[in-house]
């Protein structure tokens, strides 16, 4: 089934609402309603009694840009102000961006669809995403319809039409200007057929509009984050490498299991040993032994599971064993995974891959923050990007294999249930409620 909201995209829809529903209309004080209850909910109320106005210094009561905080405030015009209807509101957002990855994977079979989509849908920090008043998701459908314009749709208006959703991405999250680095790389990477010089440049100025909206935050903020947050934001020293080893050790972990549900590869040469794997392997390395990898809540170490567990397992002179093993696997896979991409898709189609890939990356290196939450989302994004182009690119290889999908999202339904679920009916009750 490929039309409107057939029966098959209801199945994934359902498994979503049953998973969300209870949080949603939950009355318990965990951290995110923690972050809604101090930051998200009082920015609406805010916006909303001005509104249409709005004032990007003293309407930032978050580390956020306010864009989604005046989008809601909008919407509240119609549904008030009050949690639930706005929780709503991000619900659906939510499953908007699943329902856009679910039509663009339309050439694959039902199954693959399901399997694919499946570690998304079920991952707790989607989930907690969804049923409570954060920008997290609301932003990422805008990421993801950003890099489905620069992969799937060509004319030089195609640039344009990404740089909007870049630009509503970054006015949402400010850190997703990231945006702008694919959409000015593929004119030049995978220019249109017959395009000339002056058609790739009007194509890829359409990176200027996320570029801009970040100047413009930053000419009122005086820096990448609201006053307020400089200085809980800002790195120790110039650069921090916390995040990128996490990411790293994330990607890894969700990686292993697209990776190995793709097609058995029969190209000449595929198996073959390539020193751009050991060169992943070797800069993760590098990254590790860089910076402190222990948890350390004073310094933005914390905010997941792999800092905790690296509080129980040695760390000599400051480097997480765990991060030592992890990090590194996780650079010789976007390695691994990008020549594979490379031979199923093109040389020119990978490149952009992970030139998206590394500008998400790098945003992190000015944020000391090293939360989980930053990056698992949008990791699988990016996995599921490199899913859907070798489908697209090979409609009728040999079918995908469904067990490590399938085996990873059952992984990510039982951290959901054992983390948002329990913690949540475990809580106190929310001032007031």
């Amino acid at each position: 089934m490929r039309g409107g909201f057939s029966h098959s995209f209801a199945t994934l829809a359902l498994l979503f609402a049953v998973l969300c529903a209870p949080l949603v209309f939950s009355n318990r004080l965990v951290d995110y309603a923690h972050d809604e209850t101090a930051f998200h909910l009082p920015a609406i109320r805010q916006i909303r009694s001005h509104w249409p106005a709005l004032d990007l210094r003293a309407d930032s009561l978050s580390a956020i840009s306010p864009g989604y905080h005046y989008a809601l405030a909008t919407a509240s015009l119609v549904t008030g102000t009050e949690r639930v209807p706005l929780r709503v509101f991000t619900w659906a957002m939510s499953l908007a961006l699943l329902y856009l990855l679910w039509r663009l994977f339309a050439p694959a079979p039902f199954a693959l669809r399901f399997a694919v989509l499946l570690p998304l849908c079920v991952s707790n920090i989607f989930v907690k995403g969804a049923s409570w008043i954060i920008t997290d998701n609301a932003a990422l459908l805008f990421v993801a319809l950003s890099l489905a314009l620069v992969f799937f749709v060509t004319g030089p208006r195609s640039g344009w039409w990404a740089g909007a959703a870049a630009g509503i991405a970054t006015f949402f999250r400010q850190l997703h200007a990231w945006t702008a680095l694919p959409i000015a790389l593929r004119p030049w990477l995978r220019p249109d057929p017959g395009a000339s010089v002056s058609h790739r440049l009007l194509a890829s100025a359409g990176a200027l509009v996320p570029l801009v909206v970040v100047i413009v935050l930053f000419s009122h903020w005086g820096g990448l984050v609201p006053p307020a947050w400089q200085t809980v934001h800002a790195p120790e020293s110039p650069l921090s490498f916390a995040s990128l080893i996490y990411l790293l050790a994330i990607f890894f972990l969700f990686g292993l299991a697209y990776r190995y549900a793709a097609p058995v590869e029969d190209e000449p040469g595929a198996t073959q040993s390539s020193p751009w794997r050991r060169i992943g392997a070797v800069a993760g390395l590098v990254l590790v032994l860089l910076g402190p990898s222990t948890y350390d809540y004073d310094a933005g170490r914390w905010g997941g599971y792999l800092w905790n567990l690296s509080e129980y397992l040695p760390a000599p002179f400051g480097r997480s064993v765990l991060f030592l093993l992890l990090a590194p696997a996780g650079g010789a896979l976007v390695a691994d995974m990008t020549l594979r991409l490379s031979r199923a898709s093109g040389a020119p189609t990978a490149a952009l891959w992970l030139a998206a890939y590394l500008g998400w990356a790098c945003t992190f290196l000015v944020n000391r923050m090293a939360f989980q939450r930053y990056f698992e989302t949008t990791t699988l994004l990016f996995l599921l990007f490199w899913t859907l182009l070798i489908v697209r690119s090979r409609p009728t290889a040999v079918p995908w294999r469904h067990k490590p999908l399938l085996a990873l999202g059952l992984v990510q339904l039982s951290i959901t249930l054992a983390t948002a679920h329990w913690r949540t009916w475990h809580a106190p009750a929310l001032p007031g409620l």
